[in-house]
């Protein structure tokens, strides 16, 4: 399992990368049945043209009408990818043969959404990036926006890893004292001294009392059985924690 959580991240990446440079390349409604997160634009209105706020990036509000793909995660807030037809912004460049193809930019976030005259509608934050000038062209799809960043994560399983390796290939092998390897190896939780500091508490059928209704949220049936005319009466316990 730590062996496999290694590349775990590397693996997700690379998925999602074979999708989105397939998307760009032979177009966004290429799967657009089978993709989810995948808003096809079929008209845009510019809301408000380019327009600076003080030391933030100039911005403006566009408008885009289409149809979501079923299954999508489309929501006020979050952020996508806005892809381009050629000719693109300047900028950008294509992602396919000899500089060919859509592109875009990631980061998108999405302002508003609602429906009209039987379509999807979403308003979301065209920003510029740093050096790149106003442009006039509107996005012809919004898409999975790119994964989170997990350096920190990959870095530490990384380390774990190594440390494991060493343990087993030590003079005298052995697991190192690891709390993430504790929950693979399904290593009971202990004190700093080495001592046990939980153990498991078996259910006891003596606690359990006979009930003809249920007394409250804290009450719940444990175990059915049969009186002498064959109905079925359900015995009652008092739940002993959370956990059940």
């Amino acid at each position: 399992m730590l062996a496999a959580a290694v590349s775990y991240h590397r693996r997700e990446r690379k998925a999602f990368w074979w999708a989105h440079f397939d998307r760009c390349e032979n177009g966004p409604d290429s799967h657009h049945q089978q993709d989810r997160n995948v808003f096809l634009v079929e008209d845009a209105e510019v809301l408000t043209e380019w327009r600076k706020d003080g030391a933030k990036l100039p911005e403006r509000r566009v408008k885009l009408i289409g149809t979501l793909s079923p299954g999508s995660d489309l929501r006020a807030g979050s952020t996508w990818f806005r892809m381009y037809d050629p000719p693109l912004p300047a900028g950008l460049e294509g992602t396919g043969i000899n500089g060919s193809g859509r592109n875009g930019w990631f980061g998108t976030e999405v302002l508003e959404l609602g429906h009209e005259d039987g379509r999807d509608t979403v308003i979301i934050r065209d920003k510029l990036r740093r050096g790149i000038e106003p442009y006039g062209q509107v996005p012809v799809a919004l898409t999975e926006d790119q994964p989170i960043q997990t350096n920190s994560l990959e870095e530490a399983l990384a380390t774990l890893s190594g440390d494991v390796a060493a343990g087993l290939t030590a003079a005298a092998p052995g697991f190192p004292r690891h709390p993430a390897l504790d929950l693979v190896r399904r290593v009971p939780p202990r004190l700093v001294s080495g001592r046990r500091c939980l153990r498991r508490v078996r259910g006891r059928t003596d606690l359990l009392t006979p009930s003809p209704r249920l007394l409250g949220p804290w009450t719940i049936p444990m175990s059915r059985s049969r009186d002498r005319q064959g109905r079925a009466r359900p015995t009652w316990g008092p739940m002993s924690s959370p956990d059940w």
